[in-house]
């Protein structure tokens, strides 16, 4: 493992604690943006050419949509995105592992779409369980462990944002 990859690596790991503990869809945006960007370059320093790639179509609409700050149809989502999901689908390594992203991606797609938070938080944790499928098969430790911890995050922040407050109301 290079200096590179342990930095980025590290980035990574926090990246994936602060990003689900922001409340409000722009926010989380921004830092889904900045997260998918650093897992593009650690998927492609890795060799993991699939999930570079649909990691760029990623950072290309949520960066699209951050910065707009309404809502963009998903099929416009998809069209953002659509050059670099046809290169990796051209270039993917192929095996089940390589469906992983593409499912994530779409199913991503979908949950911002809906622009909801606490919808787009429980379709996110069916997406982290697929990324964390796809870096094991990729064989990437710091993949791994930021999926692991976004999965952790991600609860935690459903927790706090939404569980918390239910359940004072009710006792």
């Amino acid at each position: 493992m290079s200096f590179t990859e342990l930095i980025l690596g590290v980035i990574l790991l926090f990246m994936a604690v602060i990003r689900f503990q922001v409340k409000g869809v722009r926010p989380f945006l921004i830092c889904h943006a900045a997260t998918s960007a650093l897992v593009g370059i650690t998927y492609a320093i890795g060799g993991a050419t699939t999930g570079a790639l649909v990691s760029a179509g990623t950072v290309t609409t949520v960066g699209v949509q951050a910065a707009i700050g309404h809502k963009i149809a998903l099929h416009w989502r998809l069209l953002i995105a659509a050059p670099a999901v046809v290169l990796a689908l051209m270039l993917s390594e192929g095996g089940w592992a390589s469906a992983l992203p593409f499912i994530a991606f779409t199913l991503a797609r979908v949950a911002e779409a809906l622009h909801k938070d606490l919808v787009m938080r429980l379709l996110f944790l069916m997406c982290t369980l697929m990324w964390l499928g796809y870096g094991i098969a990729s064989g990437l430790i710091f993949i791994v462990a930021m999926e692991g911890l976004g999965l952790i995050s991600n609860l935690v922040g459903i927790w706090r944002h939404h569980l918390r407050k239910a359940a004072s109301v009710t006792n």
